[in-house]
């Protein structure tokens, strides 16, 4: 995951809509790129579904390049379908599920605002 900042890491005052896309392979989901498993548990929301691995964060000239230790999700409001798509989200079968960043979480947006990356978020359900 690489998200671009202009902002300082946030702390979210109240939760936050967002949209987490999955892959499913065999009847289980996993998040793209890495392959975490997500539980049946987690996603019915039972449980928060929290980032693993140390905070990877790289100073840049014009802001901060967030690379790991983070849940990359979308803005419900500002994403459009194109952003939510990508030459290797094409390649799988893709769910898509309206989750929040839970208020209290540290989190980071993207420069245009249209994504996050959240340490943690809870799924409430599949769109």
């Amino acid at each position: 995951m690489c998200l671009f900042s202009k902002e300082k890491e946030m702390v979210a005052t109240c939760d936050i809509p967002c949209v987490k896309v999955l892959v499913e392979i065999d009847g289980k989901r996993y998040t793209p790129i890495y392959d975490k498993h997500v539980p049946c548990f987690v996603l019915w929301g039972l449980l928060p579904f929290s980032a693993c691995g140390e905070k990877e964060v790289e100073q840049g000239s014009d802001g901060v390049f967030v690379k790991g230790g983070y849940i990359h999700v979308f803005d419900l409001l500002k994403s459009s379908s194109s952003s939510l798509t990508c030459w290797w989200f094409a390649m799988h079968k893709l769910e898509y599920y309206e989750c929040v960043i839970p208020k209290g979480t540290h989190y980071w947006v993207s420069s245009d605002g249209s994504e996050y990356a959240a340490r943690k978020i809870r799924f409430v359900r599949k769109t």
